[in-house]
């Protein structure tokens, strides 16, 4: 075989392989098959005049698909499961770092929807929770505009999905404050905390900056997908935990 004809023949294999990696980068990661499909039924009354309107899509987290209203004011986030099962990586992970692998798509899907009813019946204030969706009930269909493929309109009926109000990252939204409204906003994250630890809730993802942000002037938890009931106790070490992290972001920008 000449040189040639093996240049060209690893040029074909690269880009058989590369292929769903540009899909992905393309499609920014969606897919209609990866989205959490609900179990039973239950009468809702779900919120159509607010998906009557087109939702743009955002990217996806480590638990949904994540789309924009049109106004600008609300968040719809799809459910979606992915557990890695390509061999390579469980031998990675388990021989050479010594890590379990992931937890069993049952067992993940049942930690998100606990933590999603924990939220909706403890936490909607605090998690600008305006409408959770997780057993199959006639919600009608949305507008989804997706990269690469225009719009669609996707039956939410079956959909695992929750509409939360659009609330700003937390440390762009304290940088564009000044002294008086950033103090405000920090009462304001303090008092969130203060009534999440007394409702004995804790977040199990230390991410601060994914986790939270601002409508307004008014703190509130973007992603509750962590959530778990605990001891009043631990839910105090939880709000302490965020406490430091924030105060430290703080005295590293040299924010007042």
């Amino acid at each position: 075989m000449s040189v040639s004809l093996c240049a060209k023949l690893v040029l074909v294999v690269s880009c058989v392989f590369s292929l769903p990696a540009a899909w992905k980068e393309v499609s920014k990661g969606f897919r209609f098959e990866k989205l959490l499909v609900v179990k039973g039924k239950r009468a809702v009354l779900a919120p159509r005049e607010l998906l009557r309107q087109e939702f743009h899509y955002l990217g996806q987290g480590t638990q949904s698909y994540v789309f924009e209203s049109g106004d600008g004011k609300y968040v719809l986030k799809l459910f979606r499961f992915e557990q890695a099962t390509n061999p390579i990586y469980c031998f990675v992970r388990m021989r050479l770092r010594g890590k379990p692998l992931r937890l069993s798509r049952q067992a993940q899907v049942e930690r998100l929807f606990s933590a999603c009813r924990i939220a909706d019946q403890l936490a909607r204030e605090e998690t600008a929770l305006l409408f959770l969706h997780l057993e199959e009930s006639e919600v009608g269909t949305v507008r989804l505009h997706l990269p690469f493929r225009g719009t669609v309109e996707l039956c939410l009926d079956r959909c695992c999905f929750v509409l939360q109000e659009k609330g700003e990252r937390i440390f762009p939204s304290l940088l564009a404050s000044n002294l008086e409204e950033r103090g405000r906003k920090l009462d304001s994250f303090q008092t969130l905390l203060q009534k999440r630890a007394v409702k004995g809730i804790t977040n199990l993802d230390s991410d601060l900056h994914r986790n939270f942000g601002f409508i307004g002037e008014r703190a509130i938890e973007i992603d509750f997908g962590a959530y778990e009931m605990v001891s009043r106790e631990e839910a105090e070490k939880n709000q302490l935990h965020f406490t430091k992290k924030l105060q430290a972001w703080l005295d590293e920008n040299r924010v007042e």
